[in-house]
C-alpha cells in the first residue's frame, strides 16, 4: 500500500493517513482508530460495493497496525 501518515494540523491528538493508491484519506484519534475514523474518498471508488468498502479499510487498519501500532491501541 501507498500510504502516508500524518498529524492533523487542525485537531491535537488525531491523525490523517492518506491511502494515496485507493485515494482513500482517513482521520481518527491517535488510541482510538475504531472509534473515531472519519472517511474520505479523493474520488469516486472504483467498487463501492460493501464488500470493496470494507476490504479496502481491512488493508488501511492493517497497514496502520503493522507500521504504527502505537497510534492504534
Amino acid at each position: 500500500m501507498d500510504c502516508v501518515l500524518q498529524k492533523s494540523s487542525e485537531r491535537p491528538g488525531w491523525w490523517v493517513l492518506t491511502d494515496r493508491e485507493n485515494m482513500i484519506v482517513v482521520r481518527f484519534k491517535e488510541h482510538r482508530f475504531n472509534d473515531t475514523q472519519e472517511v474520505t474518498h479523493l474520488t469516486t471508488p472504483k467498487d463501492l460495493s460493501p464488500i470493496g468498502v470494507a476490504r479496502k479499510m481491512r488493508m488501511i487498519g492493517e497497514w496502520l497496525f503493522e507500521n504504527h501500532p502505537e497510534l492504534v491501541f
